[in-house]
């Protein structure tokens, strides 16, 4: 399946799972909600979910959907949690990234519609 368990210099301590060659997965948002405080990340945090990769059978905590300077749209796990366990590391453009933005851009949307259905 192109899934490996590695040891990393960015996560000495922990295993990183890593997806490689998967050309199209799946993600499913379990929970997302706005992001209150960007302090003084070079991004702009705009939401953090949790998320169902069915493909790879791995619930994913603490998934960061992000807005660079030059506004493009981005997922981030600094913090992620992946079955309580490991972090999860995964390169820029890669099956799980862009199934994780696929999910959380339209939660995101969706949620933003209601806060202003709910303010007029």
């Amino acid at each position: 399946m192109g899934v490996s368990e590695n040891k990393h210099a960015h996560c000495p301590q922990r295993s990183c799972i890593i997806a490689d060659g998967i050309a199209r997965m799946k993600a499913e948002v379990l929970y997302i909600r706005k992001w209150r405080d960007n302090g003084s990340h070079s991004y702009e945090i705009l939401a953090v979910g949790d998320i169902w990769l069915p493909d790879l059978g791995l619930r994913v905590s603490g998934v960061h959907l992000v807005k660079h300077a030059e506004g493009i749209l981005g997922v981030y796990a600094p913090s992620a949690k992946v079955e309580s366990r490991y972090t999860v590391w995964w390169p820029a453009n890669s099956a799980i990234e862009r199934a994780a933005l696929a999910a959380l851009l339209p939660a995101y949307e969706e949620m933003l519609a209601r806060d202003v259905v709910a303010c007029i």
